[in-house]
């Protein structure tokens, strides 16, 4: 399926990457629905899970689809100038204070989960 995805004309590549990014607005929508009506936690679930899933699917489908997209002059054009920004931003970031003190708690959680997971396993 992938090697077919690499294949596609730009055309075609433009609509497997915005089919699937368009087709998750109505759950979310659901999600939204549900949190109005007082189903907070069905709702949370609902969004966390859509996002994961869209990020995840339609991230690995621009992977698949960018160098069609690349055919695209507009797209040629504007893609390496907004990623240039998005990774100054990352950078930027990155440096922040408060980035470092979340990656100190992520590394230190990480650490006690394995040495938990490690004096449970044995």
């Amino acid at each position: 399926m992938e090697r077919k995805i690499t294949l596609l004309s730009p055309w075609q590549a433009l609509l497997v990457l915005t089919v699937p990014a368009a087709a998750l607005f109505p759950i979310k929508l659901l999600a939204l629905y549900s949190m109005r009506h007082g189903q907070v936690a069905i709702g949370m679930g609902i969004l966390i899970a859509t996002k994961l899933l869209g990020t995840a699917l339609v991230a690995r489908l621009f992977q698949l689809t960018e160098p069609a997209l690349m055919q695209f002059a507009w797209f040629a054009l504007w893609y390496p100038r907004w990623k240039a920004w998005k990774d100054r931003q990352m950078d930027y970031i990155r440096a922040s204070a408060m980035w470092q003190t979340l990656r100190r708690i992520q590394r230190a959680a990480r650490e006690t989960l394995r040495a938990w997971y490690n004096r449970f396993k044995s």
